[in-house]
């Protein structure tokens, strides 16, 4: 068995790595590139010679599952295993990717190949074969078992074996303390692992986050402004419905008006609320946090933001103010001294979101130049992603039998520093995975 890794070795996005034995070649992951390299790596298609057999899909996040129609569009017509409700997500985030491709085609401002149509998107959900956790499943010469990874609804890594080595693919492995989804288990007995590094020399904060999220709106009331909250659609947004319930409910006084403008939040809601038995969703609280807030299910709910006299939440999406409704509201608050544009999760390198905490003080909007004089915040201390300490005790629990870590997904930085972290209780190598290299799993 030998591996080779396509994507995620240089930053956080793209992952796709391929194992392969004497019978089958394996796809781990068809992600997307997202941020500052994707007008440089977007348009490859990595699977025009490469003959892949089935795709093992750890979750649905664009940057693990974006390229699926790339693989169909290169021919691949093989499985593409997941869990339910990764399948059930796919289906909203692949849409939604082919909705931004399509209006990019539109704007003559952007330089833009599609990279797929409707009709590869389409083979993708033919192709799906949903698989449930902790079953162990065969695909010609090679087994494979998925486990809980935390991070989002249906996150999976996933542990392959051949009956002589046994490797495991964390994906994206979630946090102990998160307050939908449950901790990850983390397989036994491996003898490699390939290991995601997004937080690998970084140790998440204890700040809680109702404090911080109240003093942010105590903010907005006293300057009566706007508190603009660019939220990604799947996971985060649903906590950070939790957070605000729980924050107005508790101090009532502090209640202003707040709209959700993203249809693709909408849906991702709905399912976690069918599949909230799989987190850690109390569904009756949940309900209740939706009703309270008035979460709205009516798409157009823009004029009526804009109309609203501050102060005001809008919560809307992307994440990294990468596209999306978001960018309706950001062109309207940034420039007012009185708003706070609020982050709540990663900003990758390139993305506007990372370049306004850097410090820019103009961004291009709509095709002018737009002065930074909102105020920028950051909620500490919530991530999806596991801290340094929780990535090296996930890879403790093969401690006995790993032979070899293989680091991904992850900065520079935080890759050197978790190797360093991990040397110091493995006497064992830690590999920074390159891009395009073969490494034989002796």
């Amino acid at each position: 068995m030998h591996l080779r890794f396509l994507g995620a070795t240089e930053d956080v996005t793209g992952s796709k790595t391929i194992i392969e034995s004497s019978q089958v070649r394996i796809l781990v992951d068809s992600g997307m590139y997202q941020g500052e390299i994707e007008t440089d790596k977007l348009q490859e298609n990595p699977f025009k010679n490469l003959k892949i057999n089935c795709v093992l899909l750890t979750h649905a996040h664009l940057d693990h599952s974006g390229f699926l129609p790339v693989l169909m569009k290169s021919g691949f017509r093989g499985k593409i295993f997941c869990t339910n409700p990764t399948m059930k997500l796919i289906k909203i985030i692949l849409d939604d990717a082919l909705r931004i491709q399509m209006d990019k085609e539109k704007d003559k401002r952007v330089e833009s190949d599609v990279l797929f149509d409707q009709s590869h998107v389409d083979l993708v959900y033919e192709h799906v074969e949903i698989i449930e956790k902790n079953k162990e499943y065969k695909f010609k010469d090679i087994f494979f078992q998925y486990y809980e990874a935390g991070h989002i609804l249906g996150a999976a890594s996933v542990v392959v074996w051949d009956g002589l080595k046994k490797i495991g693919f964390s994906g994206d492995i979630g946090t102990k303390t998160d307050l939908i989804h449950f901790e990850p288990d983390a397989p036994k007995d491996l003898d490699y692992l390939v290991l995601e590094s997004t937080y690998g020399n970084t140790v998440h904060k204890l700040s809680p986050i109702e404090e911080q999220l109240k003093s942010e709106i105590e903010k907005i009331r006293n300057k009566n402004g706007v508190l603009l909250i660019p939220c990604f659609a799947v996971a985060r947004t649903q906590l950070m419905i939790l957070y605000l319930y729980r924050v107005l409910r508790k101090f009532p006084e502090l209640k202003i008006p707040i709209y959700f403008d993203s249809p693709m939040a909408i849906k991702v809601t709905d399912i976690y609320l069918e599949d909230h038995a799989l987190t850690r969703l109390d569904k009756a609280e949940f309900l209740d946090a939706l009703k309270f807030l008035k979460f709205s299910r009516f798409e157009s709910v823009f004029d009526k933001a804009r109309k609203q006299k501050p102060p005001v939440i809008v919560m809307s999406s992307s994440g990294m103010l990468s596209g999306g409704k978001v960018m309706k509201y950001l062109d309207m608050y940034i420039t007012h001294e009185d708003n706070t544009i609020l982050f709540t999760g990663f900003q990758a390198p390139g993305t506007l979101g990372h370049k306004l905490l850097s410090g820019e003080t103009e961004v291009e909007l709509n095709g002018r130049v737009a002065q930074v004089r909102a105020g920028l915040s950051k909620l500490e201390g919530i991530s999806a992603h596991a801290d340094k300490n929780e990535l090296v005790e996930y890879a403790m629990q093969s401690q006995s039998s790993l032979r070899k870590i293989f680091l991904n997904h992850g900065e520079s930085d935080e890759k050197v520093g978790l190797k360093r972290l991990l040397e110091t209780q493995l006497d064992i190598p830690i590999i920074i995975a390159e891009n395009d290299k073969a490494y034989e799993l002796e």
